[in-house]
Order: C-alpha cells, then sequence, then structure tokens
C-alpha cells in the first residue's frame, strides 16, 4: 500500500501549476495484481512499482470483456470452445503474455 501512496505522489500529484491526471481504475487494477501476487508468492509482481502493465494482463482483461459478457448471455459458446480444436485458443502453457502467462 505504501507504494502505491509513493506512486501517487511522485507521479500524480497535481499542483497549483501543474495538472497531472490519473487514470484510477488501471492504478487501482495494479495495486490488486500486486497485493494479490504479495499474498500468493511473497512478493509483489511490480506493477505499481513500475506503473505498467508488465505482462499485458490489463490489456487482455480489458479487451476481453465483450467476449466474457457474450458467455455470460450465451453459455452454450464456452461448450463449444472447450472442445478440440477450438481449445487451442485458450488460455495454457507456452504462452508469454496475458492470462496465460500469469496463469503458467
Amino acid at each position: 500500500m505504501q507504494a502505491f501512496l509513493d506512486l501517487i505522489e511522485r507521479k500524480y500529484l497535481s499542483s497549483d501549476t501543474e495538472h497531472k491526471p490519473i487514470e484510477f481504475g488501471t492504478r487501482i487494477t495494479f495495486l490488486t495484481l500486486d497485493v494479490l501476487s504479495d499474498l500468493a508468492y511473497g512478493e509483489p509482481f511490480g506493477y505499481v512499482t513500475k506503473d505498467e502493465d508488465l505482462f499485458g494482463y490489463v490489456e487482455q482483461a480489458n479487451d476481453s470483456l465483450p467476449v466474457v459478457t457474450m458467455f455470460c448471455v450465451m453459455p452454450a459458446i464456452m461448450d463449444w470452445l472447450t472442445r478440440w480444436p477450438l481449445n487451442m485458443l485458450l488460455p495454457g502453457d507456452g504462452k508469454d503474455f496475458g492470462l496465460a502467462y500469469m496463469m503458467g
């Protein structure tokens, strides 16, 4: 949590002469991922420290929201995707970005 407050003070604290906007949703996501990784692995991934999407996870999660919504509305589609050969498109070992990287 202290790293998050330090980030805001260092990079996003506005003054009377300078306005520094922050995209708070993304920064809270970084904090959440660092807290969860710290609890699970004993050290944070480093999203907050570097203030960037290190493994493309946040971008991939945002890009997949329309698809996730579709699966919620039409769950039969997921049944089709879990069958061969379409299951090859799902996250798995050997991928070096996004959710697959973090799960692997």
